[in-house]
């Protein structure tokens, strides 16, 4: 068994088309309650959480609740590392794009200027299973976006350890976007999103 697996968080639209993008890699779905029509129970590995009442600003509660309850099934499986992903997005070169991680640190895909006020892109991110839920122990209410409380958390707990794949990506090695019909790279060039990798 691989020590290290994919935790696809969210809801079950693309999960056919999802399957056919991500290869041999390992996955665990995390998802929620009434949604597990969409998988096969005897190869799927699905975890079903119950929605909140609280979803927090623009969902933060609804990923916090799934990507935890993802990552705490993996480690009980006996996964070490993990890389959570969108579920509206999938690699376009599987076996290349794990290799992008670095399992002792924690990893995003970049961080956005946010007009001089940076803060985490949280696409995905990939790491120890520990490290990932260390930094999801965090509160959901009192921030403007999630991701300003996931780059809150991420500087605080891992400054000196964060880890960025943007730089080393390229048209062979991207995430497509479904719902956006393009690549992250292809949102970069089209200057949507203003990357940088200095957050600190």
């Amino acid at each position: 068994m691989s020590d290290f697996c994919i935790i696809i968080q969210g809801p079950s639209r693309y999960v056919t088309q999802l399957k056919e993008n991500y290869g041999d890699l390992p996955i665990i779905w995390s998802t929620w309650v009434g949604e597990e029509g969409n998988y096969n129970p005897n190869t799927d590995k699905v975890v079903l959480s119950h929605q909140p009442q609280n979803r927090g600003v623009h969902n933060l509660n609804m990923q916090r609740i799934s990507t935890v309850n993802g990552l705490d099934f993996a480690k009980k499986l006996g996964y070490e590392y993990a890389i959570k992903m969108r579920s509206d997005q999938f690699p376009t070169n599987p076996t290349e794009f794990v290799k992008l991680f670095d399992k002792d640190k924690v990893t995003f895909l970049s961080a956005h200027k946010g007009g001089g006020n940076p803060y985490l892109i949280d696409y995905y991110m990939g790491g120890s299973i520990d490290d990932l839920l260390e930094l999801w122990d965090l509160k959901v209410d009192g921030w403007p976006f999630p991701e300003r409380a996931i780059t809150d958390s991420a500087i605080k707990k891992f400054k000196d350890k964060l880890s960025f794949t943007q730089s080393t990506m390229s048209l062979e090695n991207d995430v497509y976007w479904i719902s956006r019909k393009m690549t992250c790279k292809q949102m970069v060039d089209k200057g949507s999103h203003v990357y940088s990798d200095k957050l600190i």
